[in-house]
């Protein structure tokens, strides 16, 4: 199953293994608006990442074909001393590049792809939080373990699960004011938080979620976290990593090469009977364009890990991964108690609801940041 997405498509086989919950563990009707939202989600950041790089792109080369275009004609003016030009066609090209970049990038504002994404995955995490807050409530899933109440419990659930749908119907306003509210935890819950009466229940609601919400929460953002995440493209850990070590690489080239022409001035001056005016003329004009060259492919990366939000979302990943990890240690099975009965503590899955709860906001506040150009 894949990682990201396994802990609401459960397999059939995987659900018989706990007889009592199978049909909560994998649940239809949510999958299939899960789907909707999760391709909506999909479809609106690859717009937007797309839009967004080719018009940084275009940015960035409109500003190098314009720099080159000074150069080439300050040192063919150098060097022949006769002012040149080029062809008129070479020089409308960069303006030409910054122009498109611009619609480019308006384009994908006024779709408001950024938006559109950022309220799908709202959505779509806000379902599965649903879903996994279900289990809070032991006196529900209790009655749904029990053939003979069950109809009433399947009742409730579809009630709760109408009324929680109609409030991510519209999902970007949605996720607008949740973003805004500064509530440390769901507020209110989408399930009430209810003690267990069946221990064998309880049982397969230990083992189930250990997997489906423990480990796979660790599990993700381990992989989203990690360094080489063996995706087709860098996750955010990797990304900020690459892209900051050229950002100073870049930066610092830079500088060294405007010292390098310093330097040579210098010389000059201190030498002023060396034949080397002219041919300094034309390298200083050649040190300077490299120098400016490698100030605007740094001010490109920059404007890149803006886009990407780095370092904040491999940042976030790491934070939620370290609070997950703590939570799993804590989650517990059902114990017997000394004159009878049992004792089911799930205050590990409500606190990791409430980090779910907070990761989401963190994440969608950062995304809301992104940005290619304006």
């Amino acid at each position: 199953m894949a990682i990201y997405n396994h802990d609401l498509k459960v397999s059939e086989g995987y659900a018989r293994s706990f007889p009592s919950i199978r049909e909560l563990l994998c649940q239809q009707e949510i999958n299939e608006v899960f789907d909707v939202y999760d391709t909506d989600s999909k479809t609106a950041k690859t717009k937007f990442l797309r839009y967004g790089l080719t018009a940084l792109c275009l940015g960035i080369a409109g500003l190098v074909i314009g720099l080159v275009e000074l150069t080439v004609i300050a040192v063919l003016t150098l060097w022949t001393g006769e002012v040149l030009h080029v062809h008129p066609l070479f020089s409308i090209t960069g303006p030409a590049c910054a122009l498109i970049a611009i619609i480019i990038y308006r384009i994908s504002r006024h779709k408001h792809w950024r938006e559109t994404w950022r309220g799908a995955l709202f959505a779509r995490e806000r379902i599965r939080q649903w879903h996994f807050q279900m289990f809070l409530d032991g006196a529900l899933i209790c009655q749904f373990s029990n053939p003979d109440t069950r109809g009433e419990a399947k009742l409730k659930i579809k009630r709760r699960w109408e009324l929680f749908k109609a409030s991510v119907i519209d999902p970007v306003p949605a996720m607008s004011a949740f973003t805004k509210n500064k509530n440390k935890e769901p507020d209110p819950w989408d399930h009430p938080e209810t003690p267990y009466t069946d221990e064998a229940t309880a049982k397969e609601v230990y083992e189930a979620l250990l997997e489906l919400r423990f480990r796979h929460q660790v599990q993700y953002s381990e992989k989203r976290g990690a360094k080489e995440g063996g995706e087709k493209s860098f996750g955010p850990v990797e990304r900020d990593f690459k892209t900051e070590s050229l950002a100073q690489t870049t930066f610092q080239s830079a500088i060294v090469v405007s010292a390098a022409l310093t330097a040579l001035y210098a010389l000059l001056w201190w030498k002023p009977e060396l034949p080397i005016e002219h041919g300094l003329a034309v390298g200083g004009t050649m040190l300077s364009a490299l120098a400016i060259l490698l100030a605007i492919l740094n001010a490109g990366i920059r404007v890149y890990r803006i886009g990407y939000t780095l370092p904040f979302e491999g940042e976030s990943y790491l934070h939620y991964q370290e609070k997950c990890q703590h939570l799993r240690d804590h989650w517990h099975p059902p114990t017997a108690k000394p004159k009878g009965g049992f004792s089911f503590d799930t205050s590990a899955l409500r606190e990791l609801e409430v980090q779910a709860h907070r990761e989401l906001r963190r994440f969608l506040i950062i995304k809301g940041s992104a940005s290619f150009l304006f």
